[in-house]
C-alpha cells in the first residue's frame, strides 16, 4: 500500500521546513505504531510512505488501511511552529499472489490506486488488484517443443 501526506507542500509554505521536517519524522513512527509487528513501513520518497500489511487477508485489508489512515490523522503532530494537523490518503494493492509480477509494476499499481484516492477528494483508501499479464499459452507451447530439423 502506497500512502502520502495530503497537501504537504502547504505544510511546509504555512508552518516552515522545519515544521515539514518534524511532521515526516512522526509519520514514519506514527505509521509503525498503528501495524502489526509482521508488517513493514517505509518511507517511499517525498512525503510518501511504503505499508506492507504481511500476510494480511485480503478481506480485511480495506478495514486494516482505514484504521491505519485514521491513526495518522487522530492527533495533530506537535512541530516547533505548532500542532500541525495532517491526513493521508492510501492506494491498496489487493493480492495474496505476487509471483510473476516484478516489484516496479506492484509499486505502480499501488500508485494508481494512491492517483484514485486523491482523485476521489482525498483522505480515503482506494483498492486496486494486480493486472496480470495474459500468457499466450500457444507461443509458450512452441517455444517449448523440441525443434525438428
Amino acid at each position: 500500500m502506497r500512502g502520502t501526506i495530503l497537501k504537504f507542500k502547504s505544510v511546509n509554505d504555512t508552518y516552515g521546513h522545519l515544521a515539514g521536517d518534524e511532521v515526516l519524522r512522526e509519520t514514519a513512527k506514527r505509521l509503525p505504531s498503528s501495524v502489526g509487528s509482521y508488517d513493514f513501513v517505509g518511507r517511499s520518497g517525498g512525503e510518501e510512505f511504503l505499508v506492507v500489511l504481511n500476510n494480511c487477508n485480503p478481506a480485511y485489508a480495506l478495514a486494516r488501511a482505514e484504521e491505519i489512515r485514521k491513526a495518522s490523522a487522530r492527533t495533530p503532530v506537535q512541530t516547533c511552529s505548532g500542532p500541525v494537523p495532517i491526513t493521508m490518503s492510501f492506494g491498496l494493492l489487493l493480492s495474496q499472489e505476487w509471483s510473476g509480477l516484478p516489484l516496479e509494476e506492484l509499486l505502480q499499481q499501488a500508485d494508481s490506486a494512491l492517483n484514485a484516492a486523491k482523485a476521489a477528494g482525498r483522505n480515503c483508501v482506494k483498492i486496486t488488484i494486480p493486472k496480470i499479464a495474459a500468457v499466450d499459452t500457444h507461443s509458450q507451447a512452441r517455444e517449448l517443443a523440441p525443434q525438428r530439423r
